[in-house]
């Protein structure tokens, strides 16, 4: 049973906390398909390993991504980052939206 390609779409920054420490913020732009998405979950591994898990991008208590919602991860500085964002659906397929790489300097 092949699973068709949908369209949804979230774009990724490198930014800053409070503290000045590097995070990646996800934030979910929607798409004609954006009805049928569960959820959107983003991974982060850097050189050594995974950093942060399979992370929803929700928005409080909710377990809904909607568009606009976002979320900030911590990358780790002085080295390569990698990330992959993935939509989950309603009809059980899932789906890798964005990926990329992330250079963080010390």
């Amino acid at each position: 049973d092949v699973q068709s390609t949908k369209s949804v779409a979230a774009t990724a920054k490198v930014s800053t906390n409070a503290a000045g420490d590097p995070v990646l913020v996800v934030t979910y732009q929607g798409g004609p398909d954006n009805g049928m998405v569960e959820v959107v979950q983003v991974k982060v591994d850097d050189e050594d390993g995974v950093i942060h898990t399979w992370t929803s991008v929700v928005e409080g208590d909710a377990t809904v991504t909607e568009v606009g919602d976002s979320i900030s991860l911590a990358l780790t500085a002085g080295e390569l980052n990698t990330y992959v964002v993935k939509a989950d659906f309603k009809d059980g397929s899932e789906q890798v939206i964005l990926q990329g790489t992330i250079d963080v300097p010390a």
